[in-house]
């Protein structure tokens, strides 16, 4: 089983099917890539993540720990290009893939990786008639969107148990714990796409 991050509950985003979610997700992503209206496009983007997350039922504060969470995407970004890039397209950039990055939290709270799945494989049907398996790709683009959402939640958990102990013995003493659930959900879930035939 693919772990979640889903949170049940009753709200419009809930009920949206997936489908539709990633449709959002993915015509987002290229409006954002467009050279026009880019400024614009995230002055209103931005405020409507903040007010998705506050009607979904999660709360401004979920929305506030999202943002914490994607903390060192933001700092990559950051540094990526501040030496190459005029500061305002820095900060637009950054910007633009914060708002991916809260999309896709979005529709993983919101979504049972089940439903998730089965939206990708019929936005991917038409594959098929070329010969390429959607299922495969369905099932890597579900595990990916769900990867570092369940990474960042699996940091949380160790650095409050390591903080609980006392905070001693350094990075090393939240990293390795870290690095050994990772690799033990990634063995279950290879594990379980290998019993499937994927």
């Amino acid at each position: 089983m693919i772990a979640s991050l889903y949170r049940p509950g009753d709200s419009w985003l809930h009920r949206c099917p997936a489908i539709w979610k990633l449709l959002t997700l993915v015509i987002t992503g290229i409006c954002m890539a467009l050279p026009f209206g880019r400024w614009w496009f995230i002055g209103v983007l931005t405020p409507a993540c903040a007010i998705a997350f506050v009607s979904a039922g999660f709360g401004f504060k979920e929305y506030l720990r999202q943002i914490w969470m994607a903390r060192w995407v933001i700092a990559f970004t950051v540094l990526a290009q501040v030496f190459f890039q005029p500061w305002p397209r820095t900060v637009a950039n950054t910007v633009r893939v914060l708002d991916l990055v809260l999309l896709a939290a979005l529709i993983t709270l919101s979504t049972p990786v089940s439903e998730l799945l089965d939206g990708m494989l019929q936005a991917l049907r038409p594959l098929d008639a070329l010969g390429i398996r959607s299922d495969s790709i369905a099932l890597v683009a579900a595990i990916t969107m769900n990867a570092i959402p369940l990474v960042n939640a699996n940091m949380r958990a160790v650095r409050e148990a390591h903080a609980a102990r006392g905070g001693r013995g350094g990075i090393m003493a939240w990293a390795v714990p870290l690095l050994v659930i990772s690799l033990k959900q990634a063995n279950e879930l290879a594990a379980a796409m290998d019993a499937r035939g994927l």
